[in-house]
Parts: structure tokens; C-alpha cells; sequence
């Protein structure tokens, strides 16, 4: 019996620590449970603060990521489509959407008569590209600089939606006259339409006077270089894809869709994108026509800090000659790539211009992000200048179709000029004054864009007809990048004797 009792105690002992193991493992496996879920909480929460912060830092940067994309799709496909029109006038063979560019080098080499329409073909679309530019730009040089001084008045985004609106109302009339098979002059009245909202210079004073309004002088170069890489992204996507448009889908399908890139950017603009100045007068269209817009940019120039008047004009002219150089360079690197000895295709052209964008992209953003914290801002921007020049040189020398996707590997710093260029020149001038400055380097922009389609729409076509040596374009575009270099060695210099001077003995006595 005792046997019996002390069996049941024993039992009943062991059954009572069984128990209260399992129920210690119960309250760990809650324990771990619940910790386990605190932890994915927290996950979730910074996760959703990353995101959060990801997007509050966004603002124009889906503006200019649409209208940067059509933009640079618009420009290789006008002027192949324009190749395409005058050489179906001439009866020249093949078409510019097969997968040649219908240049045969034995043809060309033996066929004197088919060299001739050639030449005459690429002289007129020269020209006829040369009047859609001034089409745009002759009445943007007026209106960037009203929009940009009314945008210190009125706020950004009325300025940021007007370009936008024209490259809109641009795409039809492209449309219209693809599908109808209208005359060529048509795209003149579409491409000054587009130049009455402002055209692209009107849009990256908008854009940058944003930027300015929302960011503080210590982080504005590294912002506009992040803006400058989402532009290049979107133009290499364009141009990667613009051959295969072509190729495939002929003309009118990449028109349909840069009218859908502009309609976007309509609606993120109305509906999304918050205000970034503090506006202090209602809208009222009258006041844009108006002479103290100016009165106002004279006076930003003439009325300047004498310590950094000289600064500022230098920085203006290095930017006016680059811009001239760039426009130079789009406005003849498509008919010199469809030509011999290149005889590149559509799909061809829009690699080779993708990997331009590609490597200009990548250079700006390693510059600004890590050489940035080992060199100054001029030096950056001396390599850059100095990176052009040697893709400029290479260009005007090469002879083989592999060497031309070498000159954006030779040029990949190019990138990082104008951000740092704009930054400084921001840091120049008052914050209610930015619209007023990058109103005026637009509209500085804009007579360089006249300048260099002009000078360089007319130097090409000489240079095939009377040179024989179509790269001497190029190396005038290299020529003109020396006045920059030079520009940025004075400054440079002036800034290293004026540290000297401040960290001297006297004048720390003083």
C-alpha cells in the first residue's frame, strides 16, 4: 500500500514538473512570438519611413525624368524622319527604317551621281532641322525670360506646366503631318508653338529655380546632379529605344508615346506637385508682359556684388559656350553617324546616343559623390570640360564604326559641369532672386541654341560639300570648350588667393 502511495506521489510530482516545463516553453515560445512580431514591426515601420522619406524627397524630378525622355526622343527621330522625307523627294534607295541606313559604301565609292544626291540630301535636312530649332527657340529667348522672373512672383509650377503643355501641342502637329503626309513647314508651326511655352529652356529654369527654392547651398550641387542624372537616364532610355521604334513600329508609334510622356507630366504637375516658393501675388497673365522682367535681370547683373559680379559673368560665358557646343554636337551627329563610313542604322544611332547619356550619367554622379569630397568644385568641372574636348577630338578623327562607342567612354565626366556651374551661380544671388537668374541663363541658353544650330547647321553641310572632312565641325566644338577651361583656371586661381589672403597672418591680426 505505502508502495502504492509513494508510486502516486512520485507520479504526481512528475506530472506537476511536466507541466510546468510546458508551460515555460509555452510563455518562451510567446515570448519569442512576440518579439518576433515587435521586430517585423519595427521593420515594417522604418521600412514605410524609408519609402516615406523617399518619396517626400521627390518633387520634380517625374517632370523632368517625362519631359527629359521625349525631349531627347524627339530630337534623333525629327531628323531622321525629316532624312527620310527628303531622301523619298530624291529617290534616293532605301528607307532610314530598315536595318541599314541605306549607305553602301561600294555604291557611294563608285557612283558619283548617288554621291552627289547624298550630299544634297544631308545639306537640306541640315537646313531643314536648322529651321524647326529657330522655329522653337526665337520665341522661347522672350519668353524664358519673362516666365522665369514672373516665377519669383507667381510660383513654379504654372512655369513648369507651360513647356510641357507645348511639347504637347508640338506632338500633334508631328503627328498630323506623319499621318496626313503634310508639308515639312508644317513642323515649323508646331515647333514655334512650343517655343510660346518656353521650349526646354524654359523648363530647366523652372526646374532649377525649384530646386533652389527647396534646398540649401551645402546640398544644391549634389541635388541638381542627381536631377542632371535622372535627365540622362531618361535620354538613354530614349535613345536606346528609339531605333527599335523605327526599326519596328516606323515613326508614328514613338510620336503617340512622347504625347503620352507629356500628358503625364500635365497631371503629376496639376494634381501632385506641391509649390516650393512662397507666392506672394495671385495669378494674373497681364503682369507677365510686363518691362520690369527686365529691368529686374539687367539689374541681377549690373547691380551685383562687385566681389562677385566678374564671378557670375564668367560663369554665364562658360556656360553659354558649352551650351553651344552640346547643341552644335545634336543638331550634326545624326547625319554623321548615317553617313560614310559609319553607315550607321536607326537602332545603331540610339545605341551609340545611349551610351553617350549612359556614360555622362554615371561620370556626373561618381564626380558629385565621391571625387567631390577630394577635389573642388572647379577642378570637377575642368575635368569635365577637358573630358569633352577629348570626345570631341576623337570624334572628328576616327574612321571605324567600333571607335565611334569609344568617345562616350573618352567624354564621361561631361556630366558634371552645368550641375556645378548652376550651383555656384545659385550661390551668387539672393533666394528671391533665383527665378530671375536662371530666367536669365535661359534665356542666355536660348540665343546659344540659336548660335550653335545656326553656326553649326551651316559649317556641316560646308564642311561635306567644300571640306571633304566632315569632322572639322567637331574640332571648331572642341576649340570653343578652350575659353571655358581657361575661364574656370581664373576663378580657381582668384579663389586660392583669397583663401590665402583670409588665413594670413595680417589678416587675422586685423
Amino acid at each position: 500500500m505505502n508502495s502504492v502511495l509513494s508510486l502516486s506521489n512520485s507520479f504526481g510530482r512528475s506530472f506537476d514538473e511536466f507541466k510546468q516545463i510546458q508551460i515555460k516553453k509555452s510563455e518562451e515560445i510567446l515570448h519569442k512570438k512576440t518579439y518576433n512580431e515587435t521586430i517585423y514591426t519595427e521593420k515594417k515601420t522604418v521600412n514605410k519611413h524609408i519609402l516615406r522619406t523617399f518619396f517626400e524627397g521627390v518633387t520634380v524630378e517625374p517632370v523632368t525624368f517625362c519631359y527629359a525622355c521625349a525631349l531627347i526622343l524627339h530630337a534623333p527621330l525629327i531628323q531622321q524622319y525629316i532624312y527620310q522625307r527628303i531622301s523619298e523627294d530624291y529617290q534616293m534607295s532605301g528607307k532610314i527604317k530598315d536595318d541599314v541606313s541605306g549607305c553602301e559604301l561600294s555604291a557611294i565609292e563608285n557612283d558619283n551621281a548617288t554621291y552627289e544626291i547624298r550630299k544634297n540630301v544631308q545639306s537640306l535636312t541640315s537646313y531643314v532641322h536648322l529651321g524647326i530649332i529657330l522655329s522653337a527657340a526665337l520665341p522661347s529667348l522672350f519668353m524664358a525670360l519673362l516666365l522665369g522672373t514672373w516665377s519669383d512672383k507667381v510660383g513654379r509650377r504654372i512655369v513648369l506646366f507651360l513647356p510641357v503643355l507645348g511639347g504637347l501641342l508640338d506632338c500633334i502637329c508631328i503627328l498630323i503631318t506623319m499621318f496626313t503626309r503634310a508639308p515639312l513647314f508644317v513642323l515649323f508651326i508646331g515647333s514655334f508653338i512650343n517655343g510660346l511655352g518656353g521650349f526646354f529652356t524654359t523648363m530647366i529654369l523652372a526646374v532649377f529655380s525649384y530646386i533652389a527654392d527647396i534646398t540649401d547651398e551645402d546640398n544644391r550641387a549634389m541635388r541638381l546632379g542627381v536631377l542632371e542624372a535622372v535627365a540622362f537616364t531618361s535620354g538613354m532610355i530614349s535613345h536606346m529605344t528609339s531605333g527599335w521604334w523605327i526599326h519596328h513600329l516606323g515613326f508614328k508609334a514613338p510620336y503617340i508615346f512622347i504625347f503620352a510622356l507629356h500628358s503625364v507630366g500635365l497631371v503629376y504637375i496639376i494634381f501632385v506637385l506641391p509649390e516650393s516658393s512662397s507666392v506672394t501675388e495671385k495669378l494674373h497673365l497681364k503682369d507677365l508682359f510686363c518691362r520690369a522682367h527686365f529691368k529686374k535681370v539687367i539689374n541681377l547683373f549690373t547691380k551685383a556684388d562687385s566681389r562677385y559680379k566678374w564671378q557670375l559673368y564668367g560663369l554665364a560665358v562658360t556656360s553659354a559656350l558649352m551650351m553651344i557646343s552640346s547643341i552644335g554636337f545634336g543638331s550634326v551627329i545624326v547625319l554623321f553617324a548615317l553617313d560614310a563610313p559609319f553607315c550607321f542604322s536607326p537602332i545603331m544611332i540610339g545605341y551609340f546616343l545611349a551610351d553617350c547619356m549612359f556614360m555622362q550619367a554615371l561620370g556626373a554622379v561618381f564626380s558629385l559623390m565621391l571625387l567631390r569630397k577630394c577635389f573642388s568644385e572647379i577642378f570637377l568641372t575642368q575635368l569635365g570640360i577637358a573630358s569633352i574636348i577629348a570626345s570631341l577630338v576623337m570624334i572628328a578623327l576616327i574612321t571605324k564604326r567600333w571607335q565611334m562607342f569609344l568617345v562616350p567612354l573618352a567624354g564621361c565626366f561631361g556630366g558634371v559641369c552645368m550641375p556645378v556651374i548652376r550651383a555656384r551661380m545659385s550661390k551668387l544671388v539672393d533666394n528671391s532672386e533665383q527665378g530671375t537668374l536662371f530666367a536669365a541663363v535661359a534665356t542666355l541658353e536660348t540665343l546659344c541654341t540659336l548660335f550653335g544650330a545656326g553656326i553649326f547647321n551651316s559649317l556641316y553641310p560646308y564642311s561635306v560639300q567644300h571640306l571633304n572632312f566632315k569632322g572639322f565641325t567637331f574640332l571648331v566644338m572642341a576649340g570653343l570648350l578652350i575659353i571655358p577651361v581657361l575661364i574656370m583656371c581664373v576663378i580657381g586661381l582668384n579663389e586660392r588667393t583669397e583663401k590665402d589672403i583670409s588665413t594670413s597672418p595680417v589678416s587675422e591680426n586685423n
